[in-house]
């Protein structure tokens, strides 16, 4: 399963300890937050990105072991800590050192561009840097730079580059060189000389090197095309414990991954492939290799939780190795997603086709059916011409003969209204189709008078009724006055309408003076 990350090379990747989201990086120079658990088999695209450094490629993003930080390394000389959310904004951000002191021991930050960093795997609020610089620096969090290792010894500082990684079981710093050494530093306060190097490692760039648990082996990755395992118990004499050749490499991002149970190592090839090799046995012929339709496979993940193997590559794609039976989550949650069916496609993406109107006239000034536009338009049609051949030859329909027959109509009359019409003697007919207004229309025209004037006819014989137009005196009075424009009401309570005819009656009176 794969997931597209842009047009350029994927030189980075991680994923939280729980396996639920992954921050890739390449040579773009954007850094994308991808959660596996809302991924679109179809279009996935990650819920958040940035660009810590406009113009600068990706060449190192890290997890923290707490899973609440990421470690976001540019090709510059600042390292920047962002949070799991994927806030543009950095939570810290180191500071360049001054390039012009020669002591690189009295700056306060790196001076060249950072090629790697790792968090310290026993203290969460420390982390460890290497630079162009030639030099290696602890970070802590919480205050500025601890500390600075002097990575290089024997040679010019401007002729190698240093990248690192720091091991917990013992507390190891590990340097690997593009001169091709590999140089130990034990964790202390102060820190001098390489406590243990081998300057012969290999004969071109160190791109990795990994630690086993028990802190005596040690596996190296170069851009010579070899993978060896080492004894740190006997670095000094430059003799690995094991060599697997036939391995391509071109890129120097290129790791090593570890199974979670320490029994296989896997790495990425120049040639597109990720091959695994079994660390029990002296065995150097590969168990497995994968292919991949790329130039490079980069980086590698092996994930404890999941069980699942990510592969970052050249071609911007990070691709998924899992098991079905037994992998958890992560890419299962979305390769296992049903595609639309191919019904479904061709309604939503036909195109509409465009005929010559000559070839569409048949005889009779008839047009010809074609099959553009909406396919559900057309089976409506044919099924509609379908149910009038039927009906025109007499043929029963089938789906009709199926179907569920509706229940019998409700009676027109209930129990009830039928005993009361019989006990009353009146017909059910009559009463049901009579206008009831008709009919109380004839009853007063009948007896002449309405049914009101009725209820007075003792009391009451002759009716006094008042027809006279006399108004009162209030009722001239309201007539007279008109609405407030404000308030809205004749009897004026703002005031307004009485300003106002204050206002007209003085300019009546300076018209009629002059």
């Amino acid at each position: 399963m794969g997931i597209p990350y842009a047009s350029r090379s994927l030189t980075t990747l991680t994923m939280d300890p729980k396996g639920s989201r992954m921050v890739t990086g390449g040579t773009d120079g954007v850094v994308r937050y991808w959660d596996l658990n809302g991924i679109n088999a179809l279009d996935p695209k990650p819920f958040r990105e940035f660009t810590p450094q406009e113009g600068y490629p990706i060449n190192c993003v890290r997890f923290s072991n707490s899973g609440g930080q990421v470690l976001v390394l540019p090709a510059d000389a600042r390292c920047r800590i962002h949070d799991r959310n994927g806030t543009s904004t950095p939570i810290q951000q180191t500071i360049k050192g001054d390039q012009y002191i020669r002591d690189l021991q009295h700056t306060k930050g790196h001076t060249a561009t950072i090629t790697d960093g790792h968090w310290h795997p026993m203290d969460p609020s420390k982390w460890i840097t290497s630079s162009l610089d030639c030099t290696i620096r602890i970070w802590d969090i919480n205050t500025p730079g601890t500390g600075m290792v002097r990575a290089t010894t024997y040679r010019s500082a401007s002729k190698i580059r240093i990248y690192v990684r720091i091991c917990g079981y013992p507390a190891f710093i590990h340097s690997r060189c593009s001169d091709g050494s590999i140089q130990l530093f034990n964790e202390r306060k102060r820190y001098g000389k390489a406590d243990m190097i081998a300057r012969t490692a290999h004969t071109d760039v160190v791109t990795a090197v990994k630690v086993l648990e028990d802190g005596h082996r040690m596996l190296s990755r170069s851009l010579d095309g070899t993978m060896k395992m080492w004894d740190c118990r006997k670095l000094r004499s430059a003799t690995p414990v094991r060599t697997w050749d036939n391995l391509p490499c071109t890129d120097e991002h290129t790791d090593i991954t570890i199974s979670p149970d320490e029994s296989m190592a896997l790495t990425g090839t120049g040639d597109g492939r990720v091959v695994v090799y079994d660390l029990q046995s002296e065995a150097v012929e590969p168990l497995k290799s994968y292919t991949f339709r790329t130039q490079s496979a980069v980086r590698t993940f092996w994930h404890p939780v999941l069980q699942q193997i990510v592969v970052a590559c050249s071609d911007g794609n990070a691709y998924f190795l899992y098991d079905r039976y037994q992998s958890v989550n992560g890419a299962l949650l979305f390769a296992q997603h049903s595609v639309p069916k191919k019904k479904d496609i061709e309604e939503q993406y036909m195109p509409q086709k465009v005929y010559n109107y000559d070839e569409m006239v048949q005889r009779g000034g008839q047009f010809r059916e074609t099959r553009s536009g909406k396919l559900r338009r057309t089976r409506d049609a044919d099924k509609r011409r379908d149910k009038q051949r039927r009906e025109r030859m007499g043929i029963p329909d089938p789906d009709e003969q199926h179907k569920i027959k509706p229940a019998a109509p409700p009676p027109e009359s209930t129990a009830e209204e039928t005993i009361f019409s019989n006990k009353l003697g009146i017909e059910k007919e009559k009463y049901i189709d009579e206008d009831p207004q008709k009919t109380l229309l004839a009853v007063e025209t009948e007896k002449g008078d309405s049914f009101v004037n009725q209820a007075y006819a003792r009391t009451q014989p002759q009716n006094i009724l008042d027809y006279s137009d006399v108004k009162s005196a209030g009722d001239r009075l309201l007539s007279k006055k008109r609405y407030c424009p404000k308030c809205g009401v004749k009897m004026c309570t703002c005031g307004y309408l009485t300003a106002l005819e204050k206002e007209e009656a003085r300019k009546k009176r300076r018209t009629e003076v002059a």
